[in-house]
């Protein structure tokens, strides 16, 4: 992670459910709040890591009270797009001490809240001329989470991959914990207590992984609710990922 950002990484460094041997493109990338990124780090993400395209997931009332991220970044040339996603709806918004099957709920009922705008998003990424893109919210996990699952779903990655990609967020945000501080003060909690909120647990992508199978069957059906047919979706991984066939 570099300085100043908060759960910044390469998005799922991980394996296929291809036959051929693909090499990855460093090109997707997530992020908590990018608001206030220094020049020098806006830099760094523009001329050292070939970010082209920051696309922003917090909600309206998130960006009035801590403003947009388009400053400094746009300044390095790093084009920006809001696409506000709230992830607090009011069931969810009540619980105090939310468990993997909460979360697993939480992440459906928002897909199934924001369908015309995942749509929008998919169809953004496809026909802009960015291939090294950022997205982010404000810690980078729900809403960024669930973007960078449904994108490594249809490009066919290693469920396991995504599963690992997800628990990560746990290293990046344990070491920014006093940045929450308002949020578990606004609950009545103590610090102990709102770890659960940045500490991610495989068995909620399993239960919506089980869903996603019932309710779409095949990364095709997934595409299709998404309003991405399959030529579509092969265009989506023709941008992303270059096929090679290692040498034996």
């Amino acid at each position: 992670m570099r300085t100043g950002l908060i759960n910044f990484r390469l998005a799922c460094r991980c394996r296929f459910n291809f036959k051929e041997p693909l090499y990855k493109i460093p090109c997707l990338y997530r992020s908590g709040n990018l608001s206030h990124v220094p020049t020098e780090i806006a830099k760094i993400l523009y001329e050292e890591l070939g970010i082209q395209y920051q696309i922003d997931l917090r909600s309206e009332e998130e960006i009035k009270k801590r403003g947009l991220a388009h400053n400094t970044l746009t300044e390095q040339g790093i084009a920006h797009k809001s696409y506000p996603i709230s992830d607090q709806t009011n069931v969810f918004r009540s619980l105090k001490y939310p468990n993997s099957t909460d979360y697993y709920r939480h992440y459906w009922q928002m897909i199934q809240d924001h369908k015309t705008m995942l749509a929008d998003i998919f169809q953004d990424v496809l026909a802009s001329p960015y291939e090294r893109i950022v997205f982010n919210c404000h810690a980078g996990k729900d809403r960024t989470g669930i973007i960078i699952l449904l994108f490594m779903e249809l490009l066919n990655i290693d469920r396991h991959s995504i599963i690992e990609d997800y628990v990560l967020s746990a290293n990046y945000l344990l070491p920014h914990i006093d940045d929450f501080k308002k949020h578990w003060e606004k609950r009545g909690l103590e610090k102990k207590d709102y770890l659960v909120r940045i500490q991610p647990k495989a068995h909620t992508l399993l239960l919506l992984f089980k869903r996603f199978d019932q309710e779409f069957g095949t990364v095709i059906g997934l595409g299709r609710a998404l309003g991405l047919n399959p030529d579509l979706i092969k265009k989506l991984r023709a941008k992303f990922f270059t096929y090679e066939v290692r040498s034996v």
